[in-house]
């Protein structure tokens, strides 16, 4: 399951976010490295829900919780995602 949610995770950032399709994005790659700012995130979280059918809670829609891809992998996975 790990590996689905973030292969979804990770298309939907190059697809979306001029995140460059050539690039090799690891789960240890922090979102301000791949220019993910609080609103972007915030258009990454819509994406997000729609995607994996969750609901991020208002307290922790903040970019700076989630430093990498791999601990919002680890939150979508958390919600069910």
């Amino acid at each position: 399951m790990h590996k689905d949610v973030a292969a979804k995770l990770i298309s939907i950032l190059k697809e979306q976010f001029d995140v460059d399709l050539n690039s090799s994005i690891k789960l240890e790659d922090t979102l301000s490295s791949l220019n993910i700012n609080s609103i972007s995130f915030i258009r990454l979280v819509v994406e997000l829900e729609k995607e994996f059918n969750i609901e991020f809670q208002d307290e922790i829609m903040d970019v700076s919780n989630f430093k990498t891809i791999k601990s919002l992998v680890e939150y979508i996975e958390e919600k069910g995602g």
